[in-house]
């Protein structure tokens, strides 16, 4: 007996340890069965339920898992704004069923019109490219019955990727859609907060700090492959606007934490610009070697070393930089293609064409070289442009508009090859126009100017050049009609697409130059700066206004706030001396 009663002493340890534990399980599973098959009353308890179903996807056992996703599944969209909120906090072993219950949410209403309905059809069922079209195709709508569609979309997305471009797609409609937006309540994440920052300004920082550490803790988590990538694209949206109150700690603080904590070259390379953008060539090579785990091999970050060592005066070091990017990848014109677009957005001009001219030299008979070899003419004709070289970008351009045709023969053509043909040629007439303006040729000035407006009605400059020919002329009547024709183009334009900051600046640079309403168009000009901060072209708009109301110095102000956006563009340095000469003919 006392063996037996060792036995049993021994299983009465053991035994109710067993009971306890699986009797917990048991309950826990009952009462999850039961609530599959009876709903939670009370807005409190439903919410507590959802809360607990989310952190139980994560769990370890398959039976608690799989009962949270059926009990997820059953709140639908009562669940929504939680599912939303858990791409943010839900551990990495959850964040896939998170998305998963995301794109099984019924995103159609009962009150979309039947086209907004029929454009959302099987939505959920798209890869995240074509899904993304959907939003595109929404926004071809009329934005008042599509936007309540479109703003489902952003909250719901299961792709923060893709809810953030959808949310850049819908940005020339917030300001007629605000009261929508606000009234939403949409759930807070980057693409939400992003529309919120467009529809109040004046918390536009607030919304967009708020985003940034959402993105922070999502990558951190490191549960996205996409992390990096949007937690970048947010970083430079908030730098946006810190950069508009002059904030450069703030801006070099945020780009050295992403740069730390996501090893993305991007970061670094943009914390170094930023450095040498603020006269302190001396710290780029620290950060550099600091760096240079992930920036080992990049040609970019090389030729950021060159400016530095230029800011420096060290010309030796420079060319040595220098030398040493443009051998990197020598066989690659793809690389050499993305390194001068890079340098290009940096408008380190003289670098990017020598990276362009290297796409030039690589490419053979190829489709996919031909493709390289018009994006590199392409670029090349931008920068003689901003050189002031009409020659030169004619022949670029000329070569491009031969390899497009090429292209359209074989493809059997398309829209986007068709509208691309159909720009080269409008920027080939308007060269061929101004050339022959120059020579006094102005007959065939106005064929080209007429030809250009045919293929692109109310074109800004073609219509400014045609209107003072045909003044000069006399034709004064069909010199107002076309400014008349064209100036209610863009007020409709805007009046459809509130944030279009291009519209705005487009207008008030017709007004300006055909000495059209001037103080209509100065506020038209300061609106396009308000939705489009520190852009050198509407910087330039708003000095010729301020030139045209008799203010040259203020003029002279802003273009030089232009140029040191764009500090080798010579058209803006040529129009600067403009200025000059008119305000130092205003000085008593």
């Amino acid at each position: 007996m006392a063996i037996v009663g060792g036995v049993a002493a021994r299983r009465c340890i053991v035994y109710p340890w067993i009971t306890v534990k699986w009797l917990l399980i048991i309950l826990s599973v009952m009462t999850l069965a039961a609530g599959a098959r009876a709903d939670v009353t009370g807005a409190d308890a439903v919410a507590h339920d959802i809360e607990w179903q989310i952190k139980n996807l994560g769990a370890d056992s398959t039976v608690l898992h799989d009962l949270a996703m059926q009990r997820l599944a059953r709140y639908g969209m009562t669940a929504a704004n939680a599912l939303v909120r858990a791409l943010t906090t839900a551990p990495a072993a959850a964040l896939p069923h998170v998305r998963d219950l995301l794109t099984r949410l019924p995103l159609g209403s009962a009150d979309d019109p039947p086209e907004v309905a029929k454009t959302l059809q099987n939505y959920n069922q798209l890869q995240a490219s074509s899904r993304q079209e959907v939003g595109y195709r929404l926004t071809a709508l009329p934005i008042e019955k599509s936007a309540p569609a479109l703003l489902r979309l952003i909250a719901y997305e299961p792709q923060e990727t893709v809810a953030w471009q959808l949310a850049v797609r819908m940005r020339p409609w917030v300001s007629k859609c605000r009261a929508t937006i606000l009234a939403a309540h949409l759930p807070p994440r980057p693409a939400t907060l992003r529309l919120l920052a467009w529809a109040q300004p004046d918390r536009a920082i607030e919304h967009m700090e708020r985003a940034w550490t959402m993105a922070r803790e999502r990558q951190k988590a490191g549960a996205d492959a996409d992390a990096a990538a949007l937690l970048n694209l947010i970083t430079t949206e908030l730098t946006t606007l810190y950069r508009v109150q002059k904030r450069f700690d703030a801006i070099e603080t945020c780009w050295r934490q992403v740069a730390d904590e996501t090893k993305d070259p991007n970061a670094a390379l943009s914390l170094m610009a930023l450095l040498i953008e603020r006269n302190q060539p001396e710290r780029v090579e620290t950060e550099w070697k600091r760096c240079a785990d992930w920036l080992a091999g990049d040609s970019r970050a090389l030729y950021l070393l060159a400016r530095a060592a230029a800011a420096r005066h060290d010309e030796r070091l420079e060319k040595d930089f220098i030398a040493t990017a443009r051998s990197l990848s020598p066989h690659d014109p793809e690389q050499h293609l993305f390194v001068g677009t890079y340098l290009m957005q940096r408008r380190w001009l003289d670098l990017a064409a020598g990276e362009f001219q290297r796409v030039l030299e690589m490419v053979g008979a190829d489709e996919r070289d031909r493709a390289f070899e018009i994006t590199a003419r392409l670029r090349l004709a931008d920068i003689h442009s901003h050189r002031r070289q009409p020659d030169k970008e004619a022949e670029q351009l000329d070569t491009a508009l031969h390899l497009y045709k090429l292209f359209e023969e074989r493809s059997g053509g398309g829209g986007v090859i068709a509208d691309q043909i159909n720009n080269l040629k409008c920027r080939l007439l308007l060269l061929n126009a101004n050339r022959f303006g120059k020579t006094g040729n102005f007959a065939a000035q106005e064929k080209a100017l007429r030809e250009t407006l045919k293929l692109t009605p109310n074109h800004p400059d073609a219509v400014i050049a045609l209107v003072e020919l045909l003044r000069k002329r006399g034709t004064t009547r069909e010199a107002a009609e076309l400014v008349r024709t064209s100036s209610e183009f863009y007020r409709a334009r805007i009046a459809e697409q509130p944030d279009d900051s291009e519209g705005y600046n487009n207008l008030a640079w017709l007004l300006a130059n055909t000495d059209t309403s001037l103080e209509e168009a100065r506020k038209l000009s300061q609106k396009s700066l308000e939705i489009q901060p520190n852009t050198a072209a509407y910087l330039d708009t708003l000095a010729e206004i301020h030139l045209r109301l008799g203010k040259s110095a203020q003029a002279v102000e802003f273009q030089k706030q232009a140029i040191e956006l764009e500090p080798e563009s010579l058209d803006l340095v040529e129009r600067l001396k403009k200025f000059e000469a008119a305000a130092a003919k205003a000085k008593p």
